[in-house]
């Protein structure tokens, strides 16, 4: 599958699009449980759900293409790659957890993910 249009846009549940061949999430859920959209190459969140409307979690798999910064919103868990999920997680938690605002969250994890050699996922 290479397009989530005409897929459901709300899913009581969980909703999984993983393992497909996946750029973007255009045309999936607006609100869903947990999303699974591991194992695709995502090059754009362009499509995804707001955080507020995946009340589990989200679930990707790393590649060296993916924007991570809009992640720090989500409770999301990064396959692929245990540095990046880590720095993720930790910027989740001061802004979820923590209240530190999500304008300083980003900002301080483009740093950590540049300063990891990752400046390729630190994009919106």
């Amino acid at each position: 599958m290479t397009t989530l249009v005409g897929a459901p846009q709300e899913v009581d549940g969980d909703f999984s699009c993983s393992h497909n061949d996946l750029s973007d999430l255009f045309g999936g859920p607006m609100k869903v449980r947990n999303y699974y959209a591991s194992h695709n190459t995502l090059l754009s969140l362009n499509g995804l759900a707001k955080a507020k409307d995946i009340s589990g979690y989200l679930c990707l798999s790393w590649n060296d293409k993916l924007p991570m910064l809009r992640l720090v919103e989500y409770d999301a868990v990064i396959i692929g790659n245990n540095k990046v999920e880590k720095i993720v997680e930790k910027y989740q938690e001061l802004h979820l957890e923590h209240n530190i605002s999500l304008r300083s969250a980003i900002l301080k994890f483009q740093k950590d993910l540049i300063d990891a050699g990752f400046s390729g996922n630190a994009i919106i």
